[in-house]
């Protein structure tokens, strides 16, 4: 996965199937289950223009669902050393999962 490439909050997507645009609120959101899986998405989206209207109005999906990018948020230097530093947390988990816990 490479974070980099997800969309800034505040972008504007249609995503496919969909009437309805969302506004990205949130970026690598995790969704935890009662039985304490949990699974992880690239955004959490709210609808555009209503915004955040409680709870149940957040739509968590990702990146391979969104059909049309709208509107790109706002991107800043601080944004893009947040993801660097992510990413590289990212890579080497991936690298020790490699090491020691595959045949």
């Amino acid at each position: 996965m490479n974070v980099e490439q997800l969309l800034p909050i505040g972008s504007v997507v249609k995503l496919k199937n969909s009437s309805k645009e969302l506004v990205i609120m949130g970026t690598m959101q995790l969704k935890r289950m009662k039985d304490g899986t949990g699974r992880a998405y690239d955004y959490l989206g709210v609808p555009y223009p209503e915004g955040y209207m409680g709870q149940d109005t957040g739509f968590l999906f990702d990146r391979d669902a969104v059909e049309q990018v709208v509107f790109t948020g706002y991107t800043s230097e601080g944004r893009t050393r947040f993801f660097r530093a992510i990413q590289q947390l990212l890579d080497e988990t991936e690298k020790t999962i490699q090491e020691n816990y595959t045949t």
